[in-house]
């Protein structure tokens, strides 16, 4: 029993921490983020619970390893900005999981980066009954949200397309192209409604 529980233990150190990443773990992170941006008053305001923020910001981390899965497939054995894809991730048998996991965390940094303070829109509202600032955070959260769901599904459909790392991506290997289009289409979304 000794011998099992210490190679389970070797295993598990063995294992790179961002492969045990799963969306919800992102979208724990992302409320992390969100809650400290906002304070704790205010993210109360907006989500009942953590787990109720988690729940709501699931479905974009879940669409963000997805993009993430598609871009890599697409793109292993193919050349970036002159240099094999197999040589910027490494190589041996794990060279799509670093693909798949530098792209879903850079797409992630940048959206949470990004992501306004639903508490902010509501500044105007504080001087009136405490009541009026909690539904309004609370509704710019949930309006946030759905923005930013509604630009990854765009998104999804949008990266099929010929150009869309190169249009998107910023960072020095546009890692990061599905959370800037995610990031640019919410904030397009947002102030249109």
């Amino acid at each position: 029993m000794k011998r099992y529980l210490v190679l389970v233990v070797a295993v598990a150190l063995l294992i790179p921490a961002t492969a045990l990443a799963t969306p919800s773990s992102n979208a724990s992170r992302d409320c992390t983020t969100l809650k400290a941006k906002m304070g704790a008053t205010a993210f109360g305001k907006a989500y009942a619970t953590f787990g109720s923020c988690v729940s709501a910001m699931t479905p974009l981390e879940r669409m963000n390893a997805t993009s993430a899965q598609e871009l890599c497939a697409t793109t292993l054995g193919k050349t970036h900005n002159g240099v094999m894809f197999e040589p910027l991730y490494g190589s041996g048998r794990n060279v799509f999981g670093k693909c798949v996991s530098d792209k879903s965390q850079a797409s992630a940094q940048v959206v949470r980066q990004t992501r306004p303070n639903p508490a902010r829109s509501c500044i105007s509202v504080r001087t009136q009954p405490k009541n009026a600032f909690g539904k309004c955070v609370a509704k710019a959260a949930h309006a946030q949200t759905a923005a930013e769901d509604s630009a990854a599904r765009l998104c999804l459909t949008e990266q099929t397309l010929s150009g869309f790392v190169t249009h998107w991506g910023t960072n020095a290997n546009r890692s990061n192209a599905f959370g800037m289009c995610v990031s640019s289409t919410a904030k397009s979304i947002e102030h249109q409604s």
